[in-house]
């Protein structure tokens, strides 16, 4: 029988197989890959198919492939970019003009979409520099991405049009968004090249907000996450609720803390036992997170933390339970929950717990219980439990244990944030206190409520006065270990430096939507440098994840980074000067949070220190597909996993899987062990100044569940890991999909 193929015009012609040839030598020189592909691809053809299906089907049967050889995911990648560069350009320049693009851009990018784009370039660069900047472009670049870096590209990270039709090529938003942070430097045309190049090779993924956004004209945030602190009055707790709805229009991610508030059986206005508490706020959020969608990609993403002993903390840890009353319930947002260390001991001893109202503590003491860490923490606590303070509560702790790995096995959730040890490492202690940390785990900083002062009246209106507080932000990089140790020490070097100048540009030029996050952003000037492929690292070296000798060779690389990104950022306050947080900083006095040498410490004291914040691992999952490798410093689930992402459905070959099988093996997440893999955060951490996105995994099994069970337990006794993210509740059969759609864009980036 005759196959007949339907045109786009809808038109017929006869099959033709050797189009398809001619189409996979264009993409690969091998015959026998050649012949593969093509022989693959018959098996699905049948009469009546679309022109647009048979691409399709040639581009999947060539990933397919990638199972057999990791060299067909490039293929598949070659064909995808044939087919939307085709299209970009038909839709630009009304017409196909061949592979090269270059030579009609400076028309687009200064006249037909000058619009689009942002105005710092043209405020910068003149026509003669952007032109030299557009001859920076390697258009060999496009062909060799695979097939999921494309996919990342072409649906989250290129511009499209309103009729959402792609009209961005990849190399030139890497290019524009080298030129839009390299404005601020003197030398921005070096920087341009530098930037472009750390961009289009992979060297690092920026936070997918920035990426998606810097370069763009839109008003939508380049900041991933945000932190945000509430008062314990109604007028700031709706700034705080505001801030949150238009962050999260523009893209941006939260953090919340919920411990300053009122509990329940708190008086208002004199009258006693009033109040409800912290679930009538908690419902809002719940509701704004529903409707509001996060840079018309996803619903809001806020993660709500809660002290561990807060009256109201039974209640929060109930949030997401399936039974029960509906009005106790909230199921869109995240929870965690903020430990001191003793209550593990207090847990394992089988003690009592004591839940208090933080008003009436204030009001009995003029203390704010939740301002204190560590030993004095403790001592405080102690001696308010042998006080008659109003609404307070006494419980078992391992019944309040209970409840928390109850919601844990059911929701993954809470996380859990270890205060003590987020304050202890703080190193602008001078400025504030650290309560929570971000969406995704991986951000502390000083935070400080919105407290309502007073309302000005006119004729007409009324307006509320803000004392405006301090919200950390997240502003993120991730250096791609694996494509930056391929290289020699120099170009290594220069790589890093680049890394550092790239992201305080970042935290230079993003939109902040609100006045307390701006505030955090010039007097801190908070970046978050994390780490992309780590699994990837070690398996490319034959090691083994958690062992000796990965965590010798972890110091080995990550001493490297975190000194010369450090010696960066103190060259950098010699240009632009240091934050304005600098004096009396941990920083500044010589004892900084992480592990550095001797010089580079004086260099810091010496000389100063561009920014407040540096290091900070955040999940990765997104952009680890952008770039190809496995994301943050997570084991690997399996070698081969179908996710459901922020773009889509992909399916993701660890990288050189064939090469290094023994080591990959060896380090999925289900053969290790949570205190290996915990042991190897605890490790980092020594050069991560904020913290690591530490994620735990389940199964199935009773004896897991009491692994799990105890590890948390014991947690206190890991002296440097901060916060730990949600629970991923896994299949054993490794085809089952894994959903990362609601995680938060920028975090994932």
């Amino acid at each position: 029988m005759q196959i007949m193929v339907t045109k786009n015009d809808g038109s017929k012609q006869k099959w033709d197989g050797t189009k398809i040839n001619k189409m996979l030598a264009f993409v690969t020189s091998d015959p026998i890959k050649i012949g593969k592909v093509s022989n693959e691809l018959q098996i699905n053809i049948r009469d009546g198919i679309t022109t647009e299906e048979i691409q399709q089907t040639l581009i999947q049967t060539a990933d397919n492939l990638t199972i057999e050889d990791e060299r067909y995911k490039f293929i598949a990648g070659k064909l995808l970019f044939s087919a939307v560069n085709k299209k970009i350009q038909k839709r630009v320049f009304n017409k196909f003009i061949g592979i090269d693009y270059t030579p009609l851009l400076f028309e687009k990018i200064t006249k037909t979409h000058r619009h689009l784009i942002n105005p710092i370039i043209f405020n910068t660069y003149t026509d003669e520099e952007i032109k030299q900047c557009i001859n920076y472009i390697n258009l060999e670049k496009d062909f060799e991405y695979s097939l999921n870096t494309l996919l990342s590209l072409t649906k989250i990270f290129l511009n499209r049009d309103e009729q959402n039709e792609l009209i961005e090529f990849p190399q030139e938003k890497f290019l524009l968004t080298a030129m839009t942070l390299a404005s601020i430097w003197e030398d921005k045309l070096e920087k341009t090249k530098y930037f472009y190049e750390v961009l289009s090779e992979f060297y690092a993924t920026l936070g997918t907000p920035a990426l998606v956004n810097l370069s763009h004209a839109s008003k939508n945030s380049s900041t991933s996450c945000e932190i945000l602190t509430f008062p314990d009055n109604l007028e700031g707790i709706h700034q705080v609720l505001s801030e949150f709805a238009i962050g999260t229009s523009r893209g941006v991610g939260y953090g919340g803390y919920l411990g300053h508030i009122g509990g329940r059986g708190r008086p208002v206005r004199g009258i006693p036992n009033i109040s409800k508490g912290t679930l009538p706020y908690i419902k809002e959020f719940d509701i704004i997170a529903s409707f509001i969608t996060q840079g018309d990609t996803r619903f809001g993403n806020i993660a709500l933390y809660q002290d561990i002993f807060h009256i109201d903390v039974e209640m929060f840890l109930n949030l997401e339970n399936k039974s029960g009353d509906p009005t106790f319930r909230a199921y869109n947002i995240f929870r965690a929950v903020n430990v001191p260390d003793f209550f593990f001991e207090r847990v394992r001893n089988d003690e009592k717990w004591t839940l208090f109202e933080p008003y009436s503590v204030f009001q009995a003491t003029g203390v704010r219980l939740q301002d204190l860490f560590g030993e004095e923490f403790k001592k405080f606590y102690e001696d308010l439990e042998t006080q008659n303070v109003p609404n307070s509560k006494t419980v078992s702790a391992r019944d309040l244990y209970a409840a928390i790995m109850d919601s844990y096995f059911n929701s993954g959730k809470p996380y859990i944030f270890k205060r003590d040890i987020a304050n202890k490492h703080n190193p602008n202690k001078h400025l504030g206190n650290i309560y929570s940390s971000n969406l995704c785990a991986e951000i502390v900083g000083i935070q400080e409520p919105i407290e309502y002062n007073d309302t000005e009246y006119n004729d007409t209106h009324f307006s509320p006065i803000y004392k405006t507080g301090l919200s950390p932000t997240c502003n993120l990089i991730s250096p791609v270990i694996p494509n930056i140790m391929d290289n020699p020490p120099k170009t290594r070097e220069k790589i890093y430096r680049s890394i550092a100048q790239m992201v305080y540009s970042l935290v230079k030029l993003t939109h902040i939507p609100n006045i307390s996050a701006k505030r955090y952003n010039d007097l801190i000037t908070p970046v978050g440098i994390g780490l992309q492929g780590y699994a990837y690292e070690l398996a490319k070296n034959d090691l083994i994840y958690g062992s000796d000798e990965a965590l010798k060779y972890t110091d080995e690389f990550m001493s490297e980074l975190t000194n010369t990104i450090v010696d960066e950022m103190s060259e950098i306050a010699q240009i632009f000067g240091s934050y304005k947080g600098f004096e009396g900083s941990e920083w500044q006095k010589g004892n900084p949070p992480i592990k550095l040498s001797d010089k580079i410490k004086d260099k810091i004291t010496q000389k100063g220190l561009a920014v407040g914040t540096i290091f900070a691992i955040a999940p990765n999952t997104g952009t680890s597909i952008l770039a190809d490798t496995t994301p943050s410093i997570f084991p690997i689930k399996s070698l081969v996993q179908k996710k459901d992402t922020i773009f889509g459905q992909v399916t993701f070959y660890v990288p050189a899987f064939r090469d290094h099988l023994f080591a990959y093996q060896s380090s999925l997440e289900k053969k290790l062990d949570y205190d290996r893999y915990l042991k190897t955060v605890n490790h980092l951490m020594q050069y991560v100044d904020q913290s690591i996105s530490a994620q735990l995994w389940f199964y199935s099994g009773i004896n897991e569940i009491k692994q799990l069970s105890n590890t948390i337990l014991n947690l206190d006794k890991y002296d440097r890991i901060k916060t730990l993210y949600y629970m991923k509740m896994n299949s054993i059969d490794q085809n089952q999909i894994e959903d990362e759609t609601g995680i938060c864009i920028g975090c994932a980036g």
